[in-house]
């Protein structure tokens, strides 16, 4: 989690100097963890060099509408980030009028694409953290929203940056066989096609899954529109199933 906020900043900001002006950081959507940890390492009274001049001013609490478990923790977060110096704004429009950058945090990828789209045409940079949309169509039209607005936008997971799945994606962790599923996901092409939580996918199209570099490869080779035949390991079994993606 600090490498990825650290990573983002480096981002969004490689051409401010912070020993010039203080970064007032503006989030979105508080229904994640994921705020609460990135206030508190930018709002800490003794924060690493790193992220010194950067400050978390203002929140946009909505994040996802439907889903309880996100919307649920929005009361409790709002109190837990405001005396750490956070104002809380009824819109994105204000939340702008406060801000530099934007971390975009809701936990629920299908609002990302509207709530981004103020934060492109005000030109300000923006990190939107997973997932980065609800859909394929989505996550393309962010892309082609901050190449319309000229606006620099950083997208990852913290996962990305932990140490075993650097001493994986090495090979210092051992041989890779397949790719563990830890959720389906309600209404997601997997769930359609029959995955279950703790299955391991060990072969694409045929084609096994031996490094973390195939494994990066699965969703590339997941086209919109089209099936594609995947061999699952559930428990001692070997599974034939296919994803099909909404075009």
């Amino acid at each position: 989690m600090r490498t990825l906020i650290g990573c983002a900043l480096a981002i969004l900001f490689a051409s401010v100097s912070v020993a010039e002006v203080a970064v007032k950081v503006g989030i979105i959507g508080l229904d994640t963890s994921h705020a609460l940890a990135f206030t508190k390492l930018l709002n800490a009274t003794n924060p690493a060099p790193e992220y010194a001049g950067f400050r978390v001013v203002a929140a946009y609490p909505q994040g996802s509408r439907d889903i309880a478990s996100s919307t649920n923790r929005v009361p409790g977060y709002i109190e837990i980030v405001k005396p750490q110096g956070v104002e809380i704004v009824g819109s994105i429009d204000e939340l702008l009028k406060r801000c530099d950058v934007v971390l975009l945090e809701s936990n629920d990828g299908r609002v990302h694409l509207e709530q981004a789209l103020p934060v492109f045409k005000s030109g300000k940079r923006v990190f939107i953290d997973k997932p980065l949309a609800g859909s394929l169509p989505h996550a393309v039209a962010l892309f082609d929203a901050a190449k319309k607005y000229n606006v620099p936008m950083f997208t990852s997971s913290s996962l990305r940056f932990t140490v075993k799945t650097q001493e994986i994606r090495s090979g210092k962790a051992g041989k890779v066989v397949g790719v563990e599923v830890l959720s389906s996901g309600d209404g997601s092409a997997f769930r359609a096609a029959g995955f279950q939580p703790g299955d391991v996918i060990t072969a694409v199209d045929g084609k096994p899954i031996t490094s973390a570099a195939d494994a990066a490869a699965l969703s590339g080779a997941i086209r919109a529109g089209t099936s594609v035949a995947v061999t699952v390991r559930r428990g001692d079994r070997q599974l034939p199933l296919a994803i099909t993606l909404a075009p």
